[in-house]
């Protein structure tokens, strides 16, 4: 076994603004500044900020009054716990094996005008937001994207969050910042004016601001995350949170929460947008290092009978680069050994077991090193490690 260890993921900031974020006053211009930002960088009049994406999506579920909520059948599990704390009932629709996004076709007959459909962009790739969109327009249904992987993603010519009547965004996974400093945002395309967007954000409000306490607890776990972000260390922590105890992630929970915790208590705070703008600015640049990168992949990542790569669109701007791998657990040990580590994002489902492309993907998928941080000899490193291992396990 190798003594260093590469990260599965790595943040993007550094000690000094981290520090600086503990000298960021409530009511400073931070949170203003950002939401101009964003705005600018959609085209749209304004966005509401809020502490994190599920909390996004269930402060708009809690506004509106439609009774079902239409969730892919693969996706975070936290989407269906904001749905069911909203009160709504859940219903699945299945995904393509190929982009891991929602079938329009199995869509058709599950909405009426009393749904919302949640369009995810799965992993950054976009879904077949057009076709969904017109299914919903003519059935009266709402559609709300979940962005929370594709900022920067574009789907014919047009930035994915800006077709459905809502969406949300996520920081937390472009590796800005620990926390989960995220927008949730109004679509002028087709809801009915000003006053909605105005309403929202007075819904989003009624969530308190974070206290000292929250804050400092958050830039602890921020300076452990910059720590990490040294080979050896990263090795001895994930042995002792992770290795020795069996666990492929730290929360291996796989049952659904739905006791409000801190995702939910709070709105976004002025020491949070502080940490997020620096990113902002710099966010065309994140998205073409982004693009390289799983181009990259594409390039040098051979398919075997054990090993399928993701499936690739030119406008897409993807937070992981998500490959199937047959007898997972032992590639993965195996990757452990040569110095790479991976994660497991959504490697279980919390949707009915009939929906059986959900659940093969979720027995299948490992997500390979792919951060700004990310070194060309990292990722060639990785590359030769992955052809190797699954050239091995295929024979």
């Amino acid at each position: 076994m190798t003594v260093r260890l590469l990260p599965r993921s790595r943040v993007n900031y550094t000690w000094k603004r981290l520090v600086g974020s503990l000298f960021v006053r409530e009511k400073s211009v931070y949170c203003k500044r950002l939401k101009r930002l964003l705005a600018q960088y959609f085209g749209v009049a304004d966005v509401v900020l809020t502490s994190s994406g599920r909390n996004s999506l269930f402060l708009l579920l809690s506004y509106l009054h439609h009774k079902k909520v239409i969730v892919p059948s693969y996706t975070c599990k936290a989407v269906t716990e904001a749905a069911l704390m909203a009160g709504k009932q859940v219903v699945y629709v299945e995904v393509s094996l190929e982009d891991f996004n929602i079938l329009p076709e199995k869509l058709v007959h599950l909405v009426d005008d009393d749904s919302i459909v949640i369009a995810t962009h799965q992993y950054g790739n976009p879904c077949r937001i057009e076709e969904i969109c017109d299914i919903c327009r003519k059935a009266g249904a709402l559609v709300i994207e979940d962005c929370a992987a594709s900022l920067g993603t574009v789907y014919n010519g047009k930035l994915t969050g800006l077709f459905g009547n809502y969406a949300f965004f996520s920081f937390v996974d472009l590796n800005w910042a620990n926390w989960k400093a995220t927008i949730a945002k109004w679509n002028t395309d087709f809801a009915a004016d000003a006053a909605e967007l105005h309403a929202i954000e007075q819904h989003v409000m009624e969530c308190r601001i974070p206290g000292i306490r929250f804050r400092l607890k958050h830039t602890v776990i921020g300076m452990i995350y910059l720590v990490l972000r040294n080979k050896i260390i990263y090795r001895i922590f994930h042995y002792v949170t992770m290795q020795r105890k069996g666990k492929a992630q730290l929360d291996d929970k796989h049952a659904l929460n739905l006791v409000p915790d801190d995702y939910y208590r709070y709105r976004m705070a002025a020491w949070q947008a502080y940490m997020a703008i620096p990113q902002i600015e710099i966010l065309p640049e994140l998205i073409e290092r982004r693009k390289m990168m799983y181009h990259y992949y594409d390039e040098h990542i051979r398919n075997t009978r054990v090993l399928r790569k993701p499936v690739v669109c030119s406008e897409a701007c993807c937070i992981k680069y998500a490959i199937l791998v047959k007898d997972k657990k032992r590639f993965y040990d195996a990757c452990l050994e040569k110095g790479v580590d991976m994660a497991f994002s959504f490697s279980y489902t919390v949707c009915p077991r009939s929906c059986e492309h959900a659940s093969d993907i979720a027995a299948e998928v490992l997500n390979i090193p792919f951060y700004w941080g990310l070194r060309e000899k990292d990722m060639e490193r990785v590359v030769s490690i992955i052809n190797w291992l699954a050239a091995e396990i295929g024979r």
